[in-house]
């Protein structure tokens, strides 16, 4: 009897669960879509990734170039996502590590 009881129990808390998992999905989506309509970065653009040097020179060094492709998160945090580019200018299928880079700028077309 105490088992079914206990048992019952279980079931609508993960039904509470499921739901809070939904919101949650719902409100993260969300949240993606507001910093990408908020960007700076259009999705194609072209930019320049910098990176900060902690070493005895300090200041910035340009890290390389790529596309702008979105925001998305990365162990609960928004991350950009930049393309890196082929040889010929287009883009490649392999993206930079959000590691990789410290700022992003505009390139100059």
């Amino acid at each position: 009897m105490k088992s079914e009881e206990i048992k019952a129990e279980i079931t609508a808390l993960e039904l509470q669960r499921d739901e809070l998992i939904r919101q949650i999905h719902t409100k993260r989506t969300a949240y993606l879509q507001a910093l990408n309509d908020e960007s700076e970065f259009q999705e194609g653009d072209p930019v320049v990734l910098f990176r900060q040097q902690h070493n005895a020179i300090g200041g910035e060094k340009k890290v390389g170039s790529g596309i702008y492709g979105s925001i998305f998160m990365n162990n609960g945090r928004p991350k950009y996502c930049i393309w890196k580019v082929k040889q010929d200018g287009t883009q490649s299928k392999n993206n930079w590590s959000p590691y990789d880079f410290d700022r992003i700028e505009k390139a100059a077309q």
